[in-house]
């Protein structure tokens, strides 16, 4: 990653970077979704359903991902609730999966389970007040 580009990441810098590549893998699931979409999933969301649960994933990767830039932290907010409900489709689809089909997909579950952790967590993060963490302002610790 260029110097320059570096330097205008959030602080911890590390920490917007591994965030960044998070949105950035979220963007590729979504496109590989709306190009090639798992034959079970489409098969039980139906094709509308499908193309809405990858446009919702794309289209919260990227937002996610502006929201990585200085100035624009906000809109990750945005990406999160997109991405989030694209996580929960898919997580009951397999979960209805698993119990209308035999063979088990709970690995598969647990894998969507801990992706769908890990945005909550973010969400977590991120949903302080409307404080631009570039500025350099601390917000107030949440009870």
């Amino acid at each position: 990653m260029p110097r320059r580009l570096w330097l205008m990441l959030h602080e911890p810098r590390i920490i917007t970077a591994a965030t960044g590549v998070m949105w950035a893998i979220l963007i590729g699931i979504g496109t590989a979704a709306l190009l090639a979409p798992p034959a079970t999933i489409s098969h039980q969301m139906g094709p509308t359903l499908t193309i809405v649960w990858a446009i919702l994933l794309m289209v919260g990767g990227a937002l996610g991902l502006v929201g990585c830039l200085p100035g624009w932290f906000w809109v990750e907010r945005v990406g999160l609730i997109l991405a989030g409900t694209g996580a929960a489709m898919y997580l009951a689809v397999v979960l209805m999966l698993h119990y209308a089909e035999p063979g088990s997909r709970l690995v598969q579950a647990g894998f969507v389970s801990l992706a769908l952790a890990s945005l909550v967590v973010r969400w977590l993060r991120v949903r302080g007040p409307q404080i631009d963490p570039t500025r350099g302002a601390r917000p107030h610790a949440h009870p």
